[in-house]
């Protein structure tokens, strides 16, 4: 028993590291990771360009004010 669920394991994860070589292989694929990156990237790093926002206002705002 032990040893058929070993070899059933084995071929589904051969199956599955096929499966996601070949979708890598597809440009649509590599959008699709581009995107979900991007998305990631925005929603973790979303409270970071909150706070790069203000800064900028700020320093802005004081440049405005400054005399040279």
């Amino acid at each position: 028993m032990m040893k058929q669920l070993l070899i059933y394991v084995r071929w589904w994860d051969n199956m599955f590291k096929n499966w996601i070589k070949r979708r890598f292989t597809e440009r649509t694929s590599l959008d699709g990771a581009v995107l979900i990156g991007t998305g990631l990237a925005i929603l973790l790093l979303g409270s970071l360009a909150t706070y790069a926002a203000y800064i900028a206002i700020v320093y802005g705002v004081w440049s405005i004010i400054k005399e040279e």
